[in-house]
């Protein structure tokens, strides 16, 4: 009789490697970490949010020279663009880490509050029925993003 079999090694080898295999983390369970998929979300928010506050400001200046813009087709896709975007800050803010809630919180108040201003417009056709509202919501999700961007750009 024998006591060591070339089989047995064998077959205990192969099932090491099978438990091993089994048992060892995924890229994507090791990738998986609810602080950077809401830094990874943001990031990838805030550009459009930046983006349309421009589109936002630039349609504001030229409705100074012409009013009838304000009732324009270019002021509901803002509108419709803005609410979007408050939806989908709303949906992030469901995974912010908790030191972050309330500021995230107030940046989508602050943006759900600018798009109340275009709101405004839209409905009365007259910029200044809302520009005030835009320029509070506005100032108030640049005072709320100021931290979340700034720990962003640690934690990414």
């Amino acid at each position: 009789m024998r006591s060591f079999s070339f089989r047995f090694a064998l077959s205990f080898a192969v099932l090491g490697l099978a438990i091993g295999a089994a048992l060892a983390p995924t890229r994507a369970h090791a990738e998986s970490n609810p602080i950077h998929d809401y830094f990874d979300g943001v990031a990838q928010l805030m550009p459009a949010v930046d983006s349309w506050q421009a589109d936002m400001d630039a349609q504001l200046s030229a409705m100074v020279a012409k009013p009838e813009l304000a009732c324009g087709e270019e002021v509901a896709a803002l509108a419709r663009r803005g609410h979007g975007l408050v939806e989908d800050m709303r949906g992030t803010g469901m995974i912010a880490p908790s030191i972050l809630q309330a500021r995230h919180d107030a940046a989508v108040d602050g943006l759900a509050t600018a798009v109340e201003g275009l709101d405004a417009i839209l409905e009365s056709c007259n910029r200044d029925e809302g520009a005030d509202l835009i320029a509070q919501g506005n100032g108030e999700y640049a005072d709320a993003v100021r931290l979340i961007r700034y720990y962003a750009a640690r934690i990414r």
